[in-house]
């Protein structure tokens, strides 16, 4: 190197008989910066405009729990401030050039002995930097992972031997494949991600229905939790939460709108589903089916008041047209980040029990078949 000093030529050399050999700084951390991004049609609202970002520990594998995917503590943590729905807000993490000790795990039956991987994720914070159900998870991105492998190799996947790693994924024919490794270079990596895990609109914002049978005069739709059918309506005992979600008149025509949905109460969401328990899926949610109903009383509610029950009429789980119905999901752990690429989403789903999710549009039949 040739450096003009003065009216002089200084050759390196000379500068390092001047100054002495200077040694380069030493990288002290991985530079990690990215891009969260809410997409408009996300959310009904944005809890905060200030949410945690975390490059999160996991490891797959199952455990003595059935869980498919364990999630540790974060390697690193920062914020990404200024969230807006529609709008992409930056981040930076310093990473450890080597992870901890801790966060190694065996790779049984892998081509590497061990090693530990790690996601980007967000969520509002209650406190304590932690994800955990009592935060609100914003986005994971689980399509892509930084990966630090160590121990023996017998693949040249790694050319780097021990060192970060980034690698890509892609669900084909429902299997996920491995589909690119990149080496990290230069100690900087940018990995952005979406606000895949908050709730999404779709369809649900506002619901339609049609109920077929002729209505009479007082008639009335709302959705009812489908795990207390059993006990509500065929034993007669009281709800031990409020059973119903949403209510709208049916006109003459026979058609209900219900505007917006919203989001389900606390109480109703829960992990036990469908006598499936959901935690180890970090999903909380509740599934409802649509009724009409003669609301008799005219209050406006679906009555069930120590052991009364209001008289249906209609429903869209026994129809002709195919049975529907519409489930809320919601995240409580990064573990349901993985069901993401596989086409789960967050919010109203609109589900038919023989064929998985359906397509939101129309509106949904409701009909005494089975009643």
């Amino acid at each position: 190197m040739i450096l003009l000093l003065g009216c002089n030529l200084l050759t390196e050399q000379d500068r390092i008989d001047r100054l002495g050999v200077v040694d380069e700084p030493e990288i002290a951390a991985l530079e990690l910066s990215g891009q969260l991004t809410v997409p408009q049609s996300r959310v009904w609202e944005v809890p905060d405009s200030v949410a945690t970002v975390g490059l999160v520990h996991f490891s797959f594998g199952g455990t003595e729990d059935g869980e498919f995917v364990t999630i540790g503590e974060p390697l690193a943590l920062g914020e990404v401030e200024d969230l807006a729905l529609g709008a992409s807000r930056p981040y930076r993490l310093d990473v450890p050039l080597v992870p901890p000790d801790e966060d190694f795990v065996d790779w049984d039956g892998s081509e590497i002995e061990r090693g530990a991987t790690y996601m980007i994720g967000s969520w509002f914070d209650d406190g304590d930097g932690l994800p955990g159900d009592e935060d609100v998870f914003v986005g994971g991105a689980t399509d892509q992972y930084l990966i630090y492998p160590a121990g023996e190799f017998s693949t040249d996947l790694f050319p780097d031997g021990e060192a970060w790693y980034f690698v890509t994924f892609e669900v084909v024919d429902g299997r996920s494949r491995l589909r690119d490794v990149y080496t990290v270079e230069d100690d900087f990596l940018v990995y952005d991600h979406d606000a895949n895990m908050l709730p999404h609109m779709g369809g649900a914002q506002v619901q339609s229905f049609i109920v077929e049978p002729d209505s009479p005069d007082d008639a009335r739709v709302t959705l009812f939790d489908s795990d207390l059918i059993g006990s509500v309506w065929v034993d007669g005992d009281d709800p031990p939460w409020k059973p119903t979600h949403g209510e709208a008149t049916v006109g003459a025509d026979g058609r209900a709108t219900i505007a917006p949905l919203g989001r389900p109460e606390d109480e109703q969401l829960r992990t036990d589903v469908g006598g499936e328990d959901t935690t180890a899926s970090g999903v909380r949610a509740v599934a409802y089916m649509a009724v009409a109903y003669d609301d008799a009383n005219g209050n406006g509610l679906f009555d069930t008041d120590r052991g009364a029950l209001e008289t249906v009429y209609a429903t869209s789980y026994t129809t002709d047209a195919g049975a529907r119905l519409l489930v809320y999901y919601e995240a409580i752990g990064f573990e349901s980040a993985f069901l993401v690429p596989y086409g789960f989403d967050f919010g109203w789903n609109l589900v038919a029990p023989d064929d998985g999710v359906q397509e939101w549009g129309n509106p949904i039949v409701l009909d005494d078949q089975g009643l």
